[in-house]
């Protein structure tokens, strides 16, 4: 009987050795990713399990898995309403907040609307049109919020906050959204010109073809951590 040829042998013990680090690897990286496995917050009546991928908040009233969130609806409030933006004379919408899910679409007619769910409620005024050509719906006291925008021609949109899962539906607007984390989906008009600053590039995933148009509408995200694709 021959013997085994020893290359081939430190070849399969090579290969055997290779895949279990490559295990072990992932399964560190799969366990880091996951820590802390549960958490409870009992003040905010708060369970989240897997690094806050699932969370249930009692005191807020909503249940979150990953990007979506559903309100309990003894807890869901509304918040909805209209402004005439060209009688007003408001070229600026300002939206803060802390988590946010907004869809943004045309308006059909001259008016800004606004149809919105809040967890939470405060006292102070929401909607704030004491500024200068410029409206702001405040949301930072609201945390996961979730927003239906119509906006009119050309309003200019300024978004900045925390986490935001954004949809942007046709743009005709300008639009500057500024947050730490975002998933923001973009809706462009194969008609219509647009002129592109997404930073930092590596959220980019997508084609996105800048124009140097006089009539390109600026649309300007800045994220730490996301991504910005097509709608």
């Amino acid at each position: 009987m021959g013997k085994p040829k020893r290359p081939l042998w430190k070849f399969l013990q090579w290969g055997c050795l290779t895949t279990l680090v490559l295990l072990f690897v992932a399964s560190g990286a799969f366990y880091t990713f996951l820590m802390p496995l549960y958490e409870v917050n009992e003040d905010e009546e708060r369970f989240s399990l897997f690094n806050n991928y699932i969370q249930l908040n009692g005191k807020h009233g909503f249940f979150k898995i990953g990007d979506e969130t559903i309100f309990m609806n003894s807890s869901q409030e509304k918040f909805n309403g209209r402004y005439d933006t060209a009688e007003k004379n408001i070229g600026l919408l300002t939206v803060h907040f802390s988590d946010a899910q907004v869809e943004v679409f045309p308006s059909s007619d001259a008016s800004l609307h606004w149809t919105c769910s809040i967890g939470i409620r405060t006292d102070e005024s929401l909607v704030d049109d004491k500024n200068a050509k410029q409206l702001i719906i405040n949301l930072q006291k609201s945390p996961f919020s979730q927003c239906r925008l119509e906006v009119p021609l050309h309003l200019q949109i300024a978004i900045t906050g925390v986490n935001l899962n954004g949809k942007f539906h046709q743009m005709n607007y300008p639009l500057d959204i500024n947050a730490q984390i975002g998933k923001i989906s973009l809706q462009v008009k194969p008609e219509l010109n647009y002129n592109f600053d997404i930073y930092p590039l590596s959220v980019q995933n997508g084609n996105f073809l800048s124009s140097k148009a006089a009539n390109a509408y600026p649309i300007k995200i800045q994220l730490i951590d996301g991504e910005v694709k097509s709608l």
